[in-house]
């Protein structure tokens, strides 16, 4: 169709070219902005590229990303965390970065990195004074939640919908980085904060992972 015929005239016009090296240059700068501008195109057509393609010109892409959000110092990330638009988060940028991970050959490593940085990224996101991104990080793991049910897990056939995180791998990050120490200290005013906790907590209940300590 003419989203195909669109990629490869954008290809042979050297487009993929310029992209790797918007992101892999010194001499550019990048802010989660930018990131989130270049790699949401290819994040949502993701499945017309050839491997071959990803190969080439993703795959640094996806070694190259995770790097810098890591990299961000504390108050870059908090600067960067306020400005960042409301639908196209960081955990869509790591969303688009594993749909194209997906098509690599031996991916398994390269996904499960990416279901790593993103709880890095929510855990960041809560440790920061932003009321407004604290509630990204909730809405974050609210949307997590859904997709850890057996039954949606049982229906997913896409390797690329093949999530890496399970309960245990998700109830174990709360419970190492003291999640629920986190976002019960403050924000409790707030019924749309709240809200959210609550799912985390019922969630928590029903997998009989709260104790007493």
């Amino acid at each position: 169709g003419w989203l195909v015929d669109f990629i490869n005239r954008f290809g042979d016009l050297g487009g993929f070219d310029k992209l790797l090296t918007r992101f892999t240059s010194p001499e550019n700068k990048l802010t989660i902005s930018i990131v989130i501008a270049l790699l949401k195109p290819w994040g949502l057509c993701y499945e017309y590229l050839t491997q071959s393609t990803i190969k080439k010109y993703f795959a640094p892409i996806i070694e190259f990303v995770p790097q810098y959000l890591n990299q961000l110092a504390e108050n870059e990330f908090k600067v960067e965390a306020k400005t960042e638009s409301k639908s196209d988060t960081l955990s869509a940028v790591i969303k688009w970065l594993r749909h194209l991970a997906s098509r690599l050959p031996d991916n398994d490593k390269a996904c499960r990195d990416l279901d790593e940085l993103r709880l890095k990224m929510v855990l960041r996101l809560l440790q920061t004074n932003s009321f407004s991104s604290k509630m990204n990080a909730l809405n974050e793991l609210h949307k997590l939640i859904p997709s850890l049910s057996p039954i949606h897990r049982s229906t997913i056939n896409r390797l690329d919908d093949n999530e890496g995180l399970t309960p245990e791998k998700f109830i174990k990050w709360i419970q190492d980085h003291e999640i629920l120490d986190i976002v019960l200290r403050d924000c409790l005013h707030q019924p749309q904060y709240v809200e959210k906790l609550e799912r985390i907590l019922r969630f928590m209940i029903k997998e009989q992972a709260l104790s007493r300590n």
